[in-house]
Formats: structure tokens, C-alpha cells, sequence
């Protein structure tokens, strides 16, 4: 849409926020790189690895935004800035918006008393205790809901070359490499899991819907 640019990585299959990968760019200036210019291509590269509804929806409401406004399409049931709805429903629901109805499958949480934990993956599986993450698959099995998890692919290279940043994104980046494929190793050993687009259906004819709180 005009004013907004949706950066898409096939390896990587989500939307990256404008500030990181402005970031991640000017930590590539450091290295002895070759860079190429920036070339455009049609929807169909991106609708080949996403349900097209999914691609109008962003497009929609990319239009509806204000100029260099951000869209993090990701509704985590969490209180953290930038991106945490804590009143959020923790189970997958339908979320009812104005360019039309999006299915929403919230990244895992533990539920320790009044407070609820990120136990999704990605930096949380490789720097928080591996018992945060089994304890939430385990809470989402007696619910008798799925836990959704993710992970990067680049976190399985704990070889990889580093960049320059802050401290606080070199420890979010980079920490705890070597423990994401061991780690997901267990994880498969002892949970059974599978493609997200197999849960897509029965959200569909079983909804539990629930509006989202803004704040």
C-alpha cells in the first residue's frame, strides 16, 4: 500500500518490523559485502508461501494507516512493550476487524499465578529455563488447546556472522544458539506437533472469539 513497504523472507514467513531491518542494514555497512539493489516483485512470490486472504488482509489494513505507522502481526497474550496484549485471549480465537475476520493463534504462554510468561520460541526457548516452555505446551494440553510455537530458521547456525549491535540485541540475537537445536530436539522427543495450517479448520468451525483489549 502507499506509504508502507511489507518486508517478506521466504525462510523466515512473517512480516520484520521497518526498525530492525533498517538496523540489520546498517549493521551490514561494517561487513565487506556485495549489495544489491533493491528489486520489486509482484504478490505472487509472496502468495506462494501465503494464503492469499492473509495477503489482502495486510493490504487493507496498511491503507487505513497513518503515514510510517507500524503493523507487528502478532497478537502475543503478554505485557511487554511494543508488542504485548496481556487481557489477549491465550488460545487460538477469531479476531473481528474492520477489513474482515483474521484466525489468530497466540504464541504460547506459561500461566505462573497472576502473570503470564512468553514460552513461544525463538529467543525464549534459547535464553529462558526449558521448563517455561514444556510447563506452557503442558497447560495448553490440559486446556485441550494447541500450543503455537515458532522458531527461526537462522537460529539453528550458531556460526553465523556477527554484526555490531547494541548489547541488548546482540543478547537477544545471538545468545543461546548453541542450545536451539538440542533444545528443539527434546521438545520433539516429548510433545507430538504438527503444521500450524492443520489446526486452521477446526478454528474455523469451533471459534472461540474474543475481542482484544487495546493497551
Amino acid at each position: 500500500a502507499e506509504g508502507h513497504t511489507i518486508h517478506h523472507l521466504k525462510e523466515k514467513g512473517y512480516v520484520e518490523r521497518p526498525v530492525r531491518v533498517r538496523q540489520i542494514l546498517r549493521g551490514l555497512e561494517t561487513l565487506s559485502l556485495e549489495r544489491l539493489a533493491i528489486r520489486h516483485f509482484p504478490d505472487s512470490h509472496i502468495t506462494a508461501v501465503h494464503d492469499p486472504k492473509l495477503v489482502s488482509y495486510l493490504k487493507a489494513v496498511s491503507e487505513r494507516l497513518g503515514p510510517k505507522a507500524i503493523v507487528y502481526p502478532e497478537v502475543f497474550p503478554i505485557r511487554r512493550p511494543g508488542y504485548g496484549y496481556p487481557d489477549a485471549a491465550r488460545d487460538p480465537f477469531v479476531l473481528e476487524r474492520p477489513a474482515g475476520p483474521l484466525l489468530e493463534y497466540p504464541p504460547a504462554t506459561l500461566a505462573v499465578g497472576g502473570a503470564r510468561l512468553p514460552a513461544a520460541g525463538g529467543g525464549y526457548l534459547r535464553l529462558l529455563p526449558f521448563g517455561l516452555i514444556t510447563g506452557a505446551v503442558r497447560q495448553a494440553e490440559v486446556r485441550g488447546r494447541p500450543a503455537t510455537l515458532y522458531i527461526h530458521p537462522w537460529e539453528l547456525d550458531p556460526g553465523q556472522p556477527r554484526v555490531r549491535v547494541p548489547t541488548l540485541t546482540r543478547i537477544r540475537h545471538y545468545g543461546g544458539l548453541r542450545r536451539t537445536e538440542p533444545r528443539l530436539r527434546r521438545l520433539l522427543s516429548r510433545f507430538a506437533f504438527r503444521p500450524i495450517a492443520d489446526s486452521v479448520n477446526e478454528l474455523a468451525t469451533t471459534p472461540s472469539q474474543r475481542p482484544i483489549p487495546h493497551g
